[in-house]
């Protein structure tokens, strides 16, 4: 689609990058050990609420051996939903030291909150 006001044409995503959404089983999934993120049970009871109600609208973040990179609390909300399998993109890259998941599962934990709702917007949880 062009620029509305240059009327360039925007850049296609290259295929290496777009997403590839694919349905994990849950039970062949394991926790990234060096997670940086711990989530309560209430917080697992939210997320679950969340995803019945509105269902999963960020996949999980998968490597190459079936590790969970981001996404621990969407897996354990499963799990206690009684779901067999989760969305997930499977991240593989051929240079391995720009997806070591220490530094994805840091950087999401770090800068996701650094983000505001904005204006009068005012969020309910689920519960």
């Amino acid at each position: 689609m062009p620029n509305v006001k240059t009327g360039a044409k925007s850049p296609t995503l290259p295929d290496a990058l777009r997403l590839k959404i694919t349905y994990f089983k849950v039970e062949d999934l394991k926790p990234y050990a060096g997670n940086a993120r711990t989530h309560s049970d209430k917080q697992i009871d939210q997320i679950a609420a969340s995803i019945r109600q509105f269902s999963f609208v960020n996949p999980v973040l998968i490597d190459d051996a079936g590790g969970i990179v981001a996404g621990h609390g969407r897996v354990a909300a499963a799990r206690k939903l009684g779901y067999d399998k989760v969305p997930g993109c499977c991240q593989t890259n051929s240079n391995q030291s720009q997806f070591a998941p220490e530094c994805v599962n840091l950087c999401g934990t770090k800068l996701a909150p650094l983000g505001k709702c904005g204006g009068s917007v005012e969020l309910e949880v689920v519960a």
